[in-house]
């Protein structure tokens, strides 16, 4: 299997939340803990709700705000702006090529568990 198929099949691991499997994301803050896992949610959550569409930086943000689930976490503005932007390339360019294309930041193994033990535990779940 080569490396864009294990990528693909990790894709198919996002999109159906799959708890069997990990797969990889990029740093988006540089700050680690809490702070960068509440990015990743932020983007996970994010993606799997405009998957298929095509939106500009400026339309994500817009949509962030309107957004309930979102208004609960209480992220920063960094931490939506850093979602916001690798969401408007994940969504324009696909999973597979924003990996690949990862050039001077730090790619780890994450899991949908573990996003979802922090939003129930830490931040007090989805409504």
């Amino acid at each position: 299997m080569t490396t864009i198929d294990l990528l693909r099949r990790e894709h198919d691991c996002i999109v159906s939340k799959s708890y069997q499997e990990s797969f990889h994301t990029i740093e988006l803050s540089e700050l680690g803990g809490p702070y960068e896992l509440v990015c990743q949610l932020l983007l996970w959550k994010s993606y799997l709700k405009l998957r298929g569409r095509k939106m500009s930086l400026d339309e994500i943000l817009e949509w962030m705000r309107g957004q309930e689930w979102i208004g609960r976490i209480r992220p920063s503005v960094g931490q939506v702006t850093a979602a916001a932007s690798h969401l408007s390339y994940l969504l324009e360019h696909g999973y597979v090529e924003w990996i690949t294309r990862a050039v001077n930041k730090r790619v780890y193994l994450i899991d949908w568990k573990l996003l979802d033990i922090f939003e129930k535990h830490y931040l007090g779940g989805e409504k």
